[in-house]
């Protein structure tokens, strides 16, 4: 046996003790941690050897993106930082695809403005010369851009840089869902028709509601304390759809269902439990229901609920009186305890200033929303609705018996960025734990399709290969 025959049987036996008792993921782990180790070592040796010089195939900059790929998969995201931000100082001030990934790392380390400055240097790079920056590269910043406002609770601001990037790169599917949402909600030239017996006959404003105090917690933070005198959570007294209207849209979505989707249902999130639901949008007929809902009925509600925002504006524009408030999502939600077992929602809190449930029917047996601030469920009769804070914790509370089906809006109000108050708020009065956990689906989670699409953003490197 030669000396290299025996090196390599030495190796194996000694990998072949590293892995014993190992399970096959934890196995994989060993395998990527030595594998970034590995990459690590020869990135630093190309870079200290120049080897770019000698090796024209060899890109500088591919080895500083691989370098810092390697860290950041051996949890050194700061020396990850360190490196592109070295990187770009040095050597590629203007480069889109460093200044993008060193935009992911500051996000993912929570530095949102420095993470938005290098997202708009992208798209500023795109906008003046579109040859010096790659397409997917200008999307992807876009998008980032858009997450870091959506983490400041500044939709309006997010919607914007969607939409603009949707119009600058219209292939790109991502920003072009965003834009349509816009489009479909916002633009007043839109004209589809609305179908009889949809909506008209619940009630109109001024609406009365019952009120349910909430305990301290960073959501009343959003809102003058004084107008709504500890209020967070609010039902409707009179119903803002007759149970013919709700009968009328539950027909809709089932005819979609049916001849679109073959019966088949999806879904808007990824849960730890089963969920079911559709995108208001995605249905035809039920644009000119929701938008002339929202205007006549779900609107008012709101400003009857919440009078006064916490920086002294209401959610009506003075100037022309129409509100203020936008959709940020919209979907009807499926909960059914026969067919698929989608029984409810684990605790969360949504990104919204405030989020509408309305029955559309009432087999079933359970159901509700439960409120960590209230520790109880409120629930509603068809065709009602319960508006609350959309940072209060919350829950789908469990069915045990039939078909639970409802409206659910995300809203948010123009040009009224909320984040600050919140974290305020939580620098200066903790949350109360005074309250029993909702019992459902400890430890659960609730994840909707944009944020996977933001992770698969964040997650993107290099595809260059330096381990082998």
């Amino acid at each position: 046996m030669d000396a290299a025959t025996d090196s390599d049987a030495m190796l194996e036996a000694y990998e072949a003790t590293l892995y014993a008792g190992k399970s096959a993921d934890e196995v994989d782990a060993i395998k990527t941690r030595k594998k970034h180790a590995t990459t690590i070592a020869v990135c630093q040796a190309m870079l200290l050897q120049e080897t770019w010089l000698q090796d024209p195939s060899i890109s500088e900059r591919e080895i500083y993106l691989c370098y810092a790929t390697a860290l950041e998969g051996l949890h050194r995201r700061y020396e990850a930082i360190e490196v592109l931000s070295n990187a770009i100082d040095m050597y590629f001030a203007h480069d889109p695809s460093l200044l993008l990934a060193l935009g992911r790392l500051q996000f993912k380390a929570g530095h949102y403005d420095d993470a938005l400055q290098l997202c708009v240097a992208v798209t500023e790079i795109f906008a003046n010369d579109p040859a010096a920056c790659d397409v997917d590269t200008a999307a992807d910043a876009y998008h980032l851009a858009g997450w870091v406002k959506i983490h400041g609770d500044d939709h309006t601001r997010a919607y914007k840089l969607w939409s603009d990037g949707s119009q600058a790169i219209p292939s790109c599917p991502v920003l072009a869902r965003q834009h349509r949402k816009r489009q479909c909600w916002d633009d007043a030239a839109v004209h589809e028709e609305l179908l009889p017996g949809l909506v008209g006959d619940g009630a109109l404003p001024p609406f009365a509601v019952q009120g349910f105090e909430a305990a301290p917690t960073p959501a009343h933070a959003i809102f003058d304390a004084n107008a709504q005198a500890g209020q967070l959570v609010f039902r409707s007294q009179s119903p803002l759809l007759t149970r013919s209207e709700c009968d009328h849209v539950l027909a809709l979505v089932h005819a979609h269902h049916e001849t679109i989707l073959g019966g088949v249902w999806g879904t808007v999130r990824h849960s730890s439990v089963k969920t079911t639901d559709v995108a208001v949008e995605d249905i035809p007929a039920l644009r000119p229901w929701l938008r002339t809902l929202l205007a006549t009925r779900v609107y008012p509600f709101l400003s009857t609920c919440f009078p006064m925002l916490a920086d002294g504006s209401s959610m009506v524009d003075p100037m022309t009186q129409s509100s203020r408030c936008r959709v940020h999502d919209a979907f009807i939600v499926r909960y059914d305890a026969e067919r698929d077992g989608s029984l409810s929602l684990p605790e969360h809190n949504d990104t919204s200033v405030t989020s509408v449930v309305i029955t559309l029917n009432d087999t079933f047996v359970g159901g509700g929303t439960w409120f960590e601030a209230l520790d109880q469920v409120v629930d509603a009769g068809v065709g009602h609705a319960v508006a609350f804070a959309g940072p209060l914790r919350h829950a789908g509370y469990a069915i045990s018996k039939g078909t639970r089906m409802i409206l659910v809006l995300f809203l948010y109000v123009n040009d009224f960025a909320y984040g600050t108050y919140l974290d305020n708020y939580a620098e200066n009065a903790p949350r109360s734990t005074q309250t029993t956990p909702s019992g459902d689906a400890p430890g659960g989670f609730v994840v909707y399709n944009q944020t996977v699409e933001l992770v698969n953003t964040l997650n993107q490197g290099t595809t260059m290969d330096l381990s082998a």
